[in-house]
């Protein structure tokens, strides 16, 4: 039987741990402004749990969920290489998501991995400052 959470609880999970990871890191001198920027993410933490809630998700289907958010391929090499070691299926390319956080100058970014029949195998996010 699969176990499923409601996409609500699944955001304010992945929020938690996001911020429990911005703790961790040692990012106190801007607390303030971190954890009202992880409170912007909740609408992405929303897309990415519907991706992450369908096995081999098509990629139509994930560039669906995206819609609006620029994008780039890139190929399994690096840090992504790296990433790509930890999911079920092989990954044959990454498919990176740019949601730009309102009023900030960070992005979100969203690492969705594909196989050759451009199917998903994994996801991670990073985020990045201008």
């Amino acid at each position: 039987m699969k176990c499923t959470l409601p996409r609500q609880t699944a955001s304010l999970s992945l929020l938690i741990v996001w911020l429990t990871l911005i703790g961790v890191a040692g990012c106190q001198q801007k607390e303030a402004t971190d954890v009202e920027d992880a409170y912007k993410l909740v609408p992405y933490f929303d897309k990415l749990s519907q991706i992450q809630e369908k096995d081999m998700m098509p990629e139509t289907e994930v560039d669906h969920i995206m819609a609006g958010f620029p994008s780039l391929v890139e190929t399994i090499e690096g840090d992504y290489a790296v990433a790509a070691a930890t999911f079920k299926g092989k990954s044959a390319f990454v498919k990176i998501y740019d949601c730009k956080l309102p009023a900030s100058k960070k992005h979100f970014h969203v690492h969705v991995y594909f196989d050759e029949d451009h199917r998903v195998v994994g996801t991670s996010t990073r985020m990045v400052t201008d």
